[in-house]
């Protein structure tokens, strides 16, 4: 049993470490969105600071949501025969799960109306 957990947690990490190398390391968001259109924002204009706060809030709070989905995983799993253990799991999980969606479109939200505001000053 411990051998098949292994071997799955090597798999896995082989699968998404090979897909973080896979990113760009290119420059982008707010910043390189104004540099594009071709304004000079500093860090401390208003619509930058406002954007990084929300970028920021939001972004902890998408980690605080994985955080409470991988708890409620494992409540499940170690829930064993106790159905009120298992509903209780399940309840979390969906409630996660839902919030994750919901913070992923206000996260997508946001970027797109602050990147709009910085292209219209």
């Amino acid at each position: 049993m411990k051998n098949k957990i292994l071997i799955c947690l090597v798999l896995f990490g082989l699968v998404v470490g090979g897909q973080v190398l896979a990113f760009d390391v290119e420059n982008t968001g707010l910043g390189k969105t104004a540099e594009t259109a071709g304004y000079n924002l500093t860090k401390s204009d208003p619509i930058v600071i406002a954007g990084n706060v929300i970028q920021i809030f939001l972004g902890l709070l998408g980690l605080i949501l994985m955080i409470i989905l991988v708890y409620a995983g494992f409540m499940y799993m170690l829930a064993g025969d106790r159905s009120d253990q298992v509903t209780k799991a399940k309840a979390w999980i969906t409630n996660s799960i839902i919030g994750i969606v919901i913070v992923a479109g206000a996260y997508a939200i946001s970027t797109y109306v602050i990147e709009a505001l910085i292209s219209s000053v």
